[in-house]
């Protein structure tokens, strides 16, 4: 995954994980090539696609008898569809790459993401 010059298409260097994920943020909020500014240069990050397991991060989701939990405040009642815990959907490009570990309840041990 590459850092790429917005002006001319040219490689700066690899993205780091963060400037990935700013410039997958950047382009699913307004749909263009996910333009961020690192160092005063606008780029966006450009290679592997987001179910690439190098750019997965993984996240545990407990049973509390009604619904699963993760540590980053995201709850699901079947595993599947995840809410914040105001009730909001969950938006945001972590929980996109994410791999979530579900410990105890009905999915025990399922991973899902």
């Amino acid at each position: 995954m590459d850092l790429i010059r917005y002006s001319d298409a040219t490689k700066i260097r690899p993205a780091t994980l963060e400037e990935w994920r700013a410039s997958t943020d950047a382009a699913r909020s307004d749909g263009g090539a996910g333009v961020i500014t690192v160092d005063g240069v606008d780029c966006y990050a450009e290679g592997e696609n987001m179910n690439a397991n190098e750019h997965r991060n993984t996240h545990t989701a407990a049973w509390n008898g009604e619904r699963y939990a993760t540590e980053s405040g995201w709850i699901s009642g079947d595993g599947d569809t995840w809410t914040t815990e105001g009730g909001g959907p969950v938006v945001c490009a972590e929980f996109v790459a994410a791999t979530i570990r579900l410990v105890g309840g009905p999915r025990d041990g399922e991973t899902v993401s």
